[in-house]
């Protein structure tokens, strides 16, 4: 009678260590395979290598690329990487381009953040920082964490800058310069 006994308790104790093992090691590659994390909300539009126009009326006011692009309506937000904007005159000829390795736009301020390798430019010049704020309603760019700004032969670089999309007045703020500058381009 012993015999039965503990055979019945040599394989309950077996069977309940397999159950142990297969439940840890389940968990533990759930854990390590899951590179989403489900408490984030889900885009409620996606899309890759896409271009998108915007006009004002049939006037034609920007073109934004990017390789892929996240819409949130709930939080009125559309992340997108690896970014191009191109700004219209009137004349649809190029105001100026963007370029930034990541954006994020807040919809319902009309406010583009923009991070990673940034590059503005115009017939102004070349801005080349790291993360901008532009917002589009008065075309105002605040740039911090180092900027380089271009214009002819000469570079500026400074910690912030303010300016509008086109570089034309730029206010810089702890700025270096190379180059060569006549006292008549100085406003003091």
């Amino acid at each position: 009678m012993k015999k039965p006994c503990r055979n019945f308790l040599t394989i309950l104790q077996i069977a309940s260590s397999i159950i142990i093992i297969v439940l840890l090691v389940s968990c533990g590659q759930q854990q390590e395979g899951s590179k989403f994390d489900f408490s984030e909300e889900m885009p409620d539009e996606q899309a890759d290598s896409l271009t998108v126009f915007a006009y004002n009326d049939s006037v034609l006011e920007y073109k934004l690329s990017a390789f892929h692009l996240d819409k949130y309506y709930k939080n009125q937000m559309t992340i997108a990487d690896t970014v191009f904007v191109e700004t219209y005159n009137a004349d649809e000829t190029v105001r100026s381009s963007l370029y930034c390795d990541k954006a994020e736009v807040d919809d319902a301020r009309n406010i583009l953040t923009g991070t990673g390798n940034v590059i503005i430019s115009s017939e102004n010049g070349i801005l080349k920082t790291s993360h901008i704020i532009w917002d589009r309603n008065t075309d105002s760019v605040l740039a911090k964490g180092g900027v380089t700004v271009i214009r002819d032969n000469n570079i500026l670089r400074g910690e912030e800058l303010r300016t509008d999309i086109n570089l034309s007045d730029i206010e810089m703020i702890k700025v270096s310069a190379e180059g060569k500058l006549d006292e008549v381009d100085i406003d003091w």
